[in-house]
């Protein structure tokens, strides 16, 4: 197996220079074949400063222990990020083997830092300090595919509370959001 400290979950086809490329499916490029629904990983704890989920956790059966496997492997300090598609986008409901959907606030639960961590801080013992969050708004697709015209990716955290609010009101405002979190360890 390579030997890296980032590793790349659920790659498919997106293979990574430098990472541990990870799938279900024994493809080109992949280094660890396993189903990431069944637990634990193949992974001794703490053994990545890294962990990339893009478009993975709406797949499995239970996002909650996916992300306290990912806290487990992960080392004090290190970062998981991680990307979903938003809750009321057409690429969150379009794929039929996305089985969760989620929103600004799904990932709280595991900040100690924030309200939704503070109320329900019982729900799990992975701890995560949110560091960042982006989203992607796709305000012409699927109807129109125009390169450079239809996807665009925000962080500013004023601009992210208005694009929140809009897409209360409207399906396909946002299409993926992403959140870096720091993994917090107790000695």
């Amino acid at each position: 197996m390579k030997t890296s400290r980032k590793l790349n979950l659920g790659a498919g086809t997106i293979i990574l220079n430098d990472f541990v490329n990870l799938d279900c499916a024994q493809i080109p490029g992949i280094d660890v074949v396993h189903d990431l629904n069944s637990y634990p990983w193949p992974f001794e704890d703490n053994t990545f400063d890294y962990v990339l989920a893009e478009d993975l956790i709406e797949h499995l059966n239970n996002p909650m222990t996916a992300i306290e496997e990912i806290h487990r492997i992960t080392s004090s300090g290190g970062i998981a990020e991680i990307q979903v598609p938003y809750w009321n986008s057409w690429s969150a409901n379009t794929d039929l083997s996305h089985r969760h959907r989620f929103t600004e606030h799904s990932f709280d639960y595991f900040d100690p830092g924030r309200k939704l961590g503070q109320l329900r801080y019982y729900y799990s013992n992975a701890k995560f300090n949110i560091t960042e969050e982006e989203i992607a708004i796709t305000p012409i697709l699927p109807w129109l595919p125009l390169p450079r015209f239809s996807y665009f990716k925000i962080k500013n955290k004023f601009i992210l509370k208005f694009f929140y609010f809009l897409a209360g009101f409207f399906c396909n405002v946002i299409q993926d959001f992403r959140v870096k979190m720091k993994v917090i360890k107790e000695a």
